[in-house]
């Protein structure tokens, strides 16, 4: 099975990744020149492309067709729930897409403390998503939190 990354949005031909995702091929996973990929979005859309270049200034990878159903789950479902205090909220945003979870809806109670306020904490869930996303065969590559805003 090849090893998976996400990218924002995917494109054909030669695609440069981006420096985080990069680094994450060629310095801890081990990713050459020739080593086969699959690459994810958060449309869904999914790619299996071969690594051309492998540099420590930049990795590209040559993207020939693009499947726009392969991240497309049977079903999907959403949850929605109180956000949990400190690092507990953390943890539930990387299990649920680990586990395929569609979309995370925050919701606001009368007794909750933790409020979905802030950019930093919604750029901080997509990050845990996307990289619970690249760790587990079960995640749905369109997995992300929702509420407010997209990602």
């Amino acid at each position: 099975m090849p090893r998976r990354v996400h990218v924002p949005k995917l494109t054909l031909g030669a695609f440069e990744l981006p420096p985080a995702q990069a680094h994450h091929l060629r310095d801890v996973l081990r990713q050459k020149a020739g080593d086969r990929v699959e690459i994810f979005d958060y449309d869904g859309a999914a790619a299996e492309g071969i690594i051309t270049l492998a540099t420590p200034a930049k990795l590209v990878v040559q993207i020939d067709a693009i499947d726009s159903t392969k991240g497309t789950p049977a079903f999907s479902w959403s949850v929605a729930a109180a956000i949990p205090k400190g690092a507990r909220a953390d943890w539930m945003i990387e299990k649920l897409a680990e586990l395929g979870t569609h979309s995370f809806i925050p919701l606001i109670t009368s007794r909750g403390i933790a409020l979905p306020a802030g950019e930093e904490k919604f750029r901080r869930w997509a990050r845990l998503v996307a990289q619970a996303a690249r760790q587990s065969v079960m995640s749905c590559t369109s997995s992300r939190p929702r509420g407010s805003r997209k990602y």
